[in-house]
Parts: structure tokens; C-alpha cells; sequence
């Protein structure tokens, strides 16, 4: 009989702890779903507030700043690129620009392990710079990867850019690249 009830009070304890951890998870993962609907939601209507409270908050809790990176091959990093959409994202002058598209595809990038650098492309004669993002694969060295396309471009100093890229975009500067700046640690905002 004593041995019944405590067999009793161990089923009871097992129960509760599982109900106690299905909580707990159910709680976490809804948290989880309205933090991200909310983001998308300010994300959508251009609510740049929301998207950098998401970005800080991304950053203070360390999603994107992991210490065990590595660097991927080329076949890996041509498939991060195919299942990353930042690139789907629209380019909103002076809100959401080629800074915020390199940002987005290296904290995408570090969530999934892959070592990624921001790279600051300068012109000549004038204050405008470019920037992309670069991978050391581990079977093809250096690649250059234009982030609101996901296409693989040059970045050789000297040379234009912007006809590397296939891009029909209209500038109204010389578009020779005349420094690259290579950082592979997170830049500041």
C-alpha cells in the first residue's frame, strides 16, 4: 500500500512538472511569435523606431554576435543566400539603404554560424560610399556579395562598380571605387 502511494506522488510530481514545462514553453513561444509579428508589423509600415528597437534588442540579447563562426564554402554560402530575404526587402532612401541591407544579411549570416564581414566601398571626389558584404569561403577565398540582390560582384579598387553589379540604376557620380574597407566585426549604428 506504501509502496502504491508513492508511486502515486511520483506519477503527481511528473505531472506537474511536465504541465509546469509546457507552460513555461508555451509562454516562451508565443512571446517568440508576437515579438516577430510586431517587428514584421513596424518593419511593414516603415516604422523605423520599431526596427531599430528590434535591431537594438537583437544586439543587447547577443542573437547575432556568437563567438563560434565559421567560415562556410562557397556552395554553402550560395545556399544561406537563396534562403535569406533581406534581399526582397524594398530600398528606402535615408530609412532602410545599403547599410541596413549589409547589417541585416550578417546578423542573418551569424544566426546560421557563417563569418560574415560589412565592407564600406568609398568613390572619388565625393562623400558617397557603398556597402556590401563579404565572405572568406572556405573553398573559394574572398567573395563580395551585393546584398539587396544577393548577387556576387567585383569590388576591385579602380573599376566601377555599379556595372558589375548589372545594375541599370542611375548615378550621378563616378562610380570608380577607389577604397574598400573591409571590417569583419559588427559595425556601429
Amino acid at each position: 500500500m506504501r509502496q502504491l502511494k508513492r508511486i502515486r506522488i511520483v506519477i503527481a510530481g511528473l505531472i506537474a512538472i511536465s504541465v509546469i514545462a509546457s507552460t513555461i514553453w508555451t509562454i516562451d513561444a508565443v512571446y517568440k511569435r508576437s515579438y516577430q509579428e510586431a517587428f514584421n508589423q513596424a518593419y511593414d509600415t516603415q516604422d523605423q523606431e520599431g526596427y531599430e528597437n528590434g535591431i537594438e534588442i537583437g544586439c543587447e540579447e547577443e542573437l547575432a554576435t556568437r563567438t563560434d563562426l565559421r567560415n562556410p564554402t562557397y556552395r554553402e554560402l550560395m545556399g544561406f543566400l537563396a534562403r535569406d530575404r533581406t534581399d526582397l526587402k524594398p530600398y528606402i532612401k535615408g530609412r532602410h539603404d545599403c547599410s541596413d541591407f549589409a547589417t541585416e544579411v550578417i546578423n542573418n549570416a551569424e544566426l546560421k554560424g557563417i563569418r560574415a564581414a560589412y565592407v564600406t566601398i568609398s568613390f572619388p571626389k565625393t562623400d558617397r560610399k557603398h556597402n556590401v558584404v563579404a565572405f572568406e569561403t572556405a573553398d573559394k577565398g574572398l567573395v563580395f556579395i551585393e546584398p539587396q540582390s544577393d548577387k556576387k560582384v567585383m569590388v576591385i579598387t579602380g573599376e566601377p562598380y555599379w556595372r558589375s553589379t548589372g545594375s541599370t540604376r542611375q548615378i550621378d557620380y563616378i562610380d570608380i571605387v577607389a577604397d574598400i574597407l573591409i571590417t569583419w566585426e559588427k559595425p556601429e549604428k
